[in-house]
């Protein structure tokens, strides 16, 4: 089964999932389907209870653009983005990440379910590939 067809599958077993730290946020739901989609693991243990505990995992493990461009993946031009592709937008000393999926970013943010929004939702971002 092509990959991309996987991750699309997997990411609809991921709609309405409640967000729970640690569990399903933007960040755990990423670290799951890198893995499906790279057949790999990203650099990143998952010890976070909380947007302060994740933010201290973020100054521990790097910024996201650092973690992704250390295994080799490049910035994807805007507009060029597909499914695959991950998505990062920076906040207030946090990160909001995802997959891009058929022009859609899956994220979770905390208090709600876990949903997909249009990326041209989103202002400022970054998208990388491999």
């Amino acid at each position: 089964m092509d990959r991309r067809v996987a991750l699309v599958k997997w990411a609809k077993t991921k709609i309405g999932t409640p967000f729970i730290w640690g569990k399903s946020d933007c960040t755990t739901i990423l670290l799951e389907g890198f893995f499906l989609y790279y057949k790999e693991s990203l650099p990143i243990d998952i010890t976070w209870l909380s947007l302060k505990d994740a933010i201290k995992a973020f100054k521990k493990y790097g910024k996201p653009h650092d973690i992704l461009e250390s295994k080799e993946f490049f910035k994807v031009k805007r507009n060029f983005e597909q499914t695959g592709d991950i998505f990062i937008w920076q906040g207030k000393g946090y990160y909001l990440v995802g997959f891009i999926i058929n022009g859609n970013v899956m994220v979770a943010d905390e208090g709600k379910l876990v949903e997909m929004r249009p990326i041209k939702t989103f202002t400022e971002y970054s998208c990388y590939r491999r």
